[in-house]
């Protein structure tokens, strides 16, 4: 099972389970037009057989998506 990575900011965490095989979304909570997730929305929680350990995709618990506005 992964560790509940929290959320960043005005972002929201939508998971049903922490547990190996689990996805988890994150959404921008800003209403105003022209904001963004800085990084993937969804993640996986994959259990790594050199470690020993559980842990979520593409590093999530080191680099929490933000929302930031688009690049015009």
């Amino acid at each position: 099972m992964c560790d509940d990575p929290g959320t960043n900011g005005d972002t929201r965490q939508v998971a049903d389970s922490y547990a190996i095989g689990a996805v988890i979304h994150y959404e921008c909570t800003r209403t105003e037009s022209g904001f963004q997730i800085s990084a993937p929305q969804n993640y996986t929680c994959v259990y790594y057989v050199m470690t020993g350990m559980a842990k979520w995709t593409d590093n999530l618990e080191s680099n929490l998506p933000k929302c930031i506005g688009k690049v015009s």
